[in-house]
């Protein structure tokens, strides 16, 4: 299935355009904007997740405890949930047993915090984004 273009109405016919796409276990999922309640309820989630992970000298993300990550791992599952139940009508458990790669996990994530404008987007041509000063 083809996503739907960034510039088409929404899947609930409210024509609302998609803002972007996911992949999750290779399948491509077109996002919309969040609402703001999907936003009250995730913007919690995505604060709590950075309190758990830190940035190492690789650059990449990572748990100082196997509780930090697990923890971390079911925000994540929450916040797909949230995006993706209104258009895709997933469950949680849904989710939890696609077979998605960490990679795509942490690249969905990155989306939807930037296309909600909880994260800023990288400048057109510009490389990898860098964590902010003090992470």
């Amino acid at each position: 299935m083809d996503p739907a273009p960034k510039d088409a109405p929404g899947p609930n016919g409210l024509g609302t355009p998609t803002v972007g796409e996911i992949v999750l276990a290779g399948r491509t999922y077109a996002i919309r904007r969040l609402t703001l309640g999907q936003l009250r309820r995730v913007r919690p989630l995505f604060l709590r997740a950075g309190l758990l992970t830190r940035i190492g000298p690789d650059n990449k993300p990572f748990f100082p405890t196997p509780e930090a990550a697990e923890e971390a791992f079911g925000i994540s599952i929450d916040i797909l949930f949230e995006t993706l139940r209104r258009d895709h009508g997933m469950t949680r458990e849904q989710i939890a047993d696609l077979e998605a790669s960490e990679e795509e996990l942490d690249t969905a994530i990155t989306t939807i915090a930037r296309t909600s404008g909880l994260v800023p987007r990288p400048a057109e041509g510009a490389g990898p984004s860098s964590p902010p000063a003090g992470s």
